[in-house]
């Protein structure tokens, strides 16, 4: 039986249930307590809710599509004082955030 990964977002098949290779990263740095909490955080949702309607179209190059995601342009484990930096978010639609943290995760291996 072949099971797809979790991350909604991926279409590898694995033997057994769970993460691909390439989103088990992903899966680790959500497991991370303290970045974890951050995005629970009401100074993370109020920050992301203002960002959304600052910007509610995609800032991905070329793309019209509404943002859903607010990514941080450095990410908060790497850039931990930047994490409510204004400067520092970019909305996004859900494809592009994915998109561009693959991007970071590639990035760091």
């Amino acid at each position: 039986m072949a099971y797809r990964c979790k991350n909604p977002c991926c279409p590898e098949l694995l033997v057994t249930p769970g993460y691909c290779l390439r989103h088990r990263t992903t899966a680790a740095a959500i497991a991370d307590a303290t970045v974890y909490a951050f995005y629970r955080s009401a100074d993370w949702l109020r920050l992301r809710k203002i960002k959304l309607a600052h910007n509610p179209v995609c800032e991905w190059y070329g793309c019209t599509e509404f943002a859903q995601d607010v990514h941080h342009l450095e990410p908060v484990r790497a850039a931990w004082n930047r994490r409510l930096d204004l400067a520092n978010l970019q909305s996004l639609c859900h494809r592009h955030h994915t998109d561009a943290t693959n991007k970071e995760i590639s990035a760091a291996k």
